[in-house]
Formats: C-alpha cells, sequence, structure tokens
C-alpha cells in the first residue's frame, strides 16, 4: 500500500500574522498547519518557566501577563488563510490542533477536553 504512506514535503516558512514576529506553538490539520503567534515578550511569557537557582525548573502553567494572540490557519500556502486574533491568552506552554469542523487551542487537554461537554462548547474551541 505505497499509495497509502505518510509524505513530508517542505512548502517553505510560515508567515506570521501582522503584528506577530515569534511562533509560539504549531500543529498540522486535515487542511495544513495551524499556529499560535505572538510577539517576542508574548512568546517568553507563554513559554516560561520557574527556575529554582541548583534546582529543577518547571514550566509555569499560567503566564504572569498574557499576551495578545493570533492563531492562524494554512491551506496549500506559507500565508495564513484565516486569522484570529485572540486579546489576551491565560495558559502557558499552549497547544494547537486542527480538526474537520474547527480548532482547538488548550494546554495539553485542559482547555479541549471537558468531560460530558461537546467539543463546540468548550472555552479553547473556534470555529
Amino acid at each position: 500500500m505505497k499509495d497509502r504512506e505518510p509524505r513530508v514535503r517542505e512548502r517553505g516558512t510560515l508567515t506570521a500574522p501582522p503584528g506577530c514576529d515569534s511562533l509560539v506553538s504549531v500543529g498540522v490539520g486535515v487542511y495544513g498547519p495551524v499556529a499560535l503567534w505572538s510577539s517576542t515578550t508574548g512568546e517568553r511569557e507563554l513559554l516560561g518557566r520557574d527556575e529554582q537557582p541548583e534546582r529543577a525548573s518547571f514550566p509555569r502553567t499560567r503566564p504572569n501577563a498574557e499576551p495578545a494572540v493570533a492563531l492562524a490557519a494554512y491551506h496549500d500556502s506559507v500565508a495564513p488563510s484565516a486569522v484570529m486574533a485572540l486579546p489576551a491568552l491565560p495558559v502557558a506552554h499552549p497547544h494547537v490542533q486542527q480538526f474537520p469542523d474547527g480548532i482547538v487551542l488548550g494546554r495539553g487537554c485542559s482547555l479541549c477536553l471537558d468531560r460530558g461537554r461537546a467539543r463546540a462548547e468548550c472555552p479553547g474551541y473556534f470555529r
């Protein structure tokens, strides 16, 4: 079944949406990549860690500040085909994933898999 083997093709470097310069997270979906972008300062907040000198380092569960971000979808292009600006993101170390009916943004599954709720009712779901 060689026609069913996954293939990776390099299309180029994703173009950031206006006002953003740092890629925070990227996921591959049915129609192409989805990406979460922010400013350089916003990226540092979203990916921050609590450092203990001469001890362990722990990822933060919430950023100290809630930076503005842009959620961008790409379809057969390195330029965004759709962009949604979010004025503040309250979770650290976010992940994005695309489904056929929308995009889920969350930290692990904390925002998207609330027991007993449909995906469209969860706070991290965007259509």
